[in-house]
């Protein structure tokens, strides 16, 4: 009884084994969220990106991060400042064959960068442009402030409806290590035109604005 009991283990344990492989092979990373890769994708996606370079457009960061692979071998996952690199996928044509993706664990700004440990030469605050703001259950952007602020954003053309699509058309967000003041408490700034500036106050996940410059 035992020995068949066994048997019947070992049998069920080696179909696994090969029905696993074959929806891995099949399906590799689609669909399958708690594989490494697509978690360092999921936790991305859930930020703000910004980019160094300016010429880069992505009209789907979702679309564009499917086309590429994560190297943890040359990624360094286990510092303060986490960064990833991304490689391009076997048979897709791209202008850009890898890029580096980091952000610090409790940021809500991630940078997209073509050469590893360059925002860690950053010594000025600089302008980096917009490529993704979460929309959806996991938009970081509260609309539900101040009568006044709501005015301005009316005044720069700013409502719910558009208010992302502007901000990754236009933006321009400064990076500065998103980096918290005395008070744990992060701001950030973001240019939407040349002549609109907001203020944001990072506040439990969400981005709250606290003042706007026309």
């Amino acid at each position: 009884m035992q020995y068949t009991f066994l048997r019947r283990l070992v049998y069920y344990l080696i179909g696994f084994g090969i029905g696993l492989i074959m929806v891995l092979f099949f399906f590799q990373n689609r669909g399958c969220s708690w594989l490494p890769e697509n978690k360092v994708k999921e936790t991305i996606l859930r930020k703000i990106i910004i980019s160094e370079n300016p010429l880069l457009k992505i009209d789907s960061m979702e679309l564009f991060l499917s086309n590429y692979e994560v190297d943890f071998g040359q990624s360094s996952k286990d510092s303060t400042e986490k960064t990833y690199l991304f490689k391009i996928k076997e048979g897709i044509k791209t202008v850009t064959p890898q890029f580096y993706v980091s952000f610090l664990p409790d940021s809500y700004i991630a940078v997209i960068h073509l050469q590893k440990n360059q925002l860690k030469k950053l010594n000025n605050d600089v302008y980096f442009k917009i490529l993704h703001v979460p929309s959806g259950k996991n938009s970081l952007v509260n609309f539900d402030e101040s009568s006044s602020l709501q005015k301005k954003l009316a005044r720069t053309g700013l409502d719910r409806t558009n208010y992302i699509r502007t901000l990754t058309k236009k933006g321009y967000s400064l990076y500065n290590h998103s980096k918290p003041n005395a008070d744990k408490v992060y701001f950030q700034t973001i240019m939407v035109t040349d002549t609109v500036k907001i203020t944001y106050q990072w506040k439990e996940f969400v981005l709250y604005p606290i003042h706007i410059e026309e």
